[in-house]
């Protein structure tokens, strides 16, 4: 029985080569990580003399507890998310949604620590105080749910997630925008459409890091798309040079579009499907024992340039469903069906 989504965003070897030269541009120094703790305890300062009920105290020692979570200092971001909860109860009322957030964020701070009974105890609050609000599709409730249904099966409390995953709606974790089930990029360098998802555990999500933007979408079922819009101005690589970093390519086919020519492939991700799978695994006495298995993911992929950009288009199919192997072949067919479906919908602005 498919038990788990991986939220995660699909890591491709792309990624990392393409970055490989601007590592020493990554780390940031010490000194400036001071100099912003410092900056954001003087605004908590600032805030107080506003009195011990302002929501400016609230948004102050927020940002500090952000600071801190994102440098995983846990007990630092706690102290100032609970302080900043304690406020916010007063300021601006129990049932507000920047308490529901807090307690969010105070819920991922323990799930980051695998505290996972004290986090479904907190996310349960939140959606407690969302639930006030009757706006099903609110961010902090779609963000609240789908989190508990993390917590829950990390317990082994797989029905209860189930019923949980039924009742949330697609969650948009995104820096971009999302209009008329239309996605525009976080650069505005394309538009795609949200192709068809399986209401539970569906996610559209985006990222970006250096000179690559993605976004990706998946849901509890399997499915998987992604998009890669990767700036080429500098390394000005050519699409060989991009084909050769997958070694394993398969089927590789040089086709034209209205893109221009696009290089077209099948490529296994080993262990690369969104899904966790529990098996049962042995039954001593009462207790039953349970493994977790994550299936292959057959991806068929399309690499093309437009202007200053390289974009990879995925469109990925497990290999597994409901303990049963599929057939590659089939697989391999669904997915190039499912990539040419994703290709339609993609609108390219390459001068961005």
């Amino acid at each position: 029985m498919i038990s788990r989504t991986r939220l995660s965003v699909f890591a491709f070897v792309v990624l990392l080569l393409l970055v490989k030269t601007n590592v020493a541009n990554q780390a940031q120094p010490n000194q400036s990580d001071i100099e912003t703790q410092n900056r954001l305890l003087a605004n908590v300062k600032e805030a107080e003399r506003s009195g011990p009920k302002s929501a400016r105290l609230v948004d102050a020692l927020e940002q500090l507890g952000d600071f801190h979570a994102e440098r995983k200092r846990y007990a630092e971001a706690e102290k100032a998310y609970s302080r900043a909860f304690d406020v916010a109860k007063k300021a601006l009322g129990p049932k507000d949604v920047k308490a529901a957030a807090l307690l969010n964020k105070l819920a991922r701070l323990n799930q980051d620590q695998s505290k996972h009974g004290k986090a479904e105890s907190l996310y349960i609050k939140a959606i407690e105080i969302l639930d006030t609000l009757e706006d099903p599709e609110h961010p902090e409730m779609t963000r609240a749910l789908h989190s508990l249904v993390e917590v829950l099966v990390a317990q082994g409390k797989d029905e209860m997630a189930e019923n949980v995953l039924s009742a949330t709606p697609v969650y948009y974790r995104i820096k971009g925008s999302v209009a008329n089930k239309i996605y525009t990029s976080i650069h505005e360098d394309f538009t795609v459409a949200i192709p068809d998802l399986m209401k539970p555990g569906a996610m559209v999500r985006d990222e970006e890091e250096q000179n690559i933007s993605l976004v990706s979408f998946t849901d509890s079922f399997g499915t998987f798309y992604c998009v890669t819009s990767i700036n080429n101005a500098e390394e000005m690589l050519s699409l060989s040079s991009v084909l050769n970093l997958f070694k394993e390519a398969r089927d590789v086919l040089a086709v034209e579009t209205e893109r221009g020519q696009e290089m077209r492939f099948m490529f296994l991700v080993r262990g690369g499907a969104q899904l966790r799978v529990r098996t049962p695994r042995k039954n001593t006495g009462k207790k039953l024992e349970w493994d977790e298995k994550i299936p292959d993911l057959l991806t068929a992929n399309s690499i093309f340039v437009a202007g200053k950009r390289i974009y990879q288009v995925i469109a990925g199919v497990t290999l597994l469903e409901l303990l049963k192997p599929i057939d590659e072949k089939e697989a391999a067919k669904t997915a190039r069906e499912q990539l040419e479906n994703l290709l339609r919908g993609l609108k390219i602005k390459a001068d961005k």
